[in-house]
């Protein structure tokens, strides 16, 4: 994944950050196999593959909440924006892997793509409190080059 990433400074931005780690709001950018209309709710529990560092949907899993909506379609493939209500290991490659539109060269939960040398999944925004003066900070992040490329797309 490339994109937004939050580092706390110090230890205690970390403890007040991750006190209540549910209030920070991620939004990626990914591009998908297939044409994925409209906007939709995954709902599906996840938990580690023993044998691998895979994740798998199973219903003994731990809940996931993965919200995507259709952002562009073009040459069997699709834009998704997915905001995460949870925050699990490779939630949004294994939701959209389950509904039949893996990630764009995700050999783990899909196949390469000669398109991209990477998985085709960006953080896109972050949305969280200040630890210390209890201010909403949102930041954005352009979509790469890559992705941009590949599906001409301009979301300026």
């Amino acid at each position: 994944t490339q994109g937004l990433m939050l580092i706390a400074k110090n230890r205690q931005a970390h403890y007040l950050l991750s006190k209540d780690i549910k209030q920070v709001k991620r939004v990626y950018h990914c591009l998908v196999e297939g044409i994925l209309k409209g906007e939709g709710i995954i709902d599906k529990p996840i938990i580690k593959d023993k044998n691998s560092v895979k994740r798998l949907i199973d219903a003994s899993g731990k809940k996931a909440i993965t919200v995507y909506r259709s952002l562009k379609i073009f040459d069997n493939k699709s834009l998704i924006e997915c905001d995460l209500k949870t925050g699990r290991t490779h939630q949004i490659r294994v939701h959209l892997s389950s509904i039949n539109h893996p990630l764009l060269s995700d050999p783990l939960y899909g196949t390469n793509s000669k398109l991209i040398n990477r998985v085709a999944l960006h953080g896109y925004k972050l949305e969280f409190n200040h630890p210390f003066f209890n201010q909403k900070i949102t930041v954005f992040a352009d979509i790469p080059d890559d992705m941009k490329f590949i599906g001409k797309i301009d979301l300026q």
